[in-house]
């Protein structure tokens, strides 16, 4: 008799070569966004703010509903406008990004210099 229980599913798998794989065998991601905090703006359609969301939470990052003083990243779409202007009465050491900087950091496996992924006034 099968059981349903989701807690007695077998964890075991095989590898490309045979090899037995277990959870326990499977290496822990990287967290290059451990300890950030990030805002995703609503400048994007579900599914690619659905990609967003998973890789920052897969990277070890925190995602705020709101910007407020612990975000530091603020990802959009959008060029610089005013509700850039009034994050930043609210945190004035926010860092606007676009999200090929996620993508980037994903790709690379590691945290890649966001300084050429910046949003700034200059931008308009």
């Amino acid at each position: 008799m099968e059981s349903d229980d989701i807690y007695e599913a077998e964890t075991e798998s095989e590898s490309e070569d045979g090899r037995k794989l277990t959870e326990a065998s499977i290496p822990p991601l990287p967290n290059f966004f451990n300890s950030k905090h990030f805002f995703i703006h609503n400048s994007f359609d579900e599914s690619e703010k659905k990609n967003l969301r998973r890789y920052i939470v897969a990277y070890g990052g925190k995602l705020e509903n709101d910007i407020n003083e612990k975000v530091n990243y603020v990802v959009s779409n959008s060029n610089w406008n005013e509700d850039f202007e009034k994050a930043l009465t609210v945190n004035e050491t926010l860092l606007f990004v676009k999200p090929k900087w996620i993508f980037a950091c994903t790709a690379k496996q590691k945290l890649v210099p966001f300084q050429c992924y910046l949003i700034t006034a200059n931008d308009e």
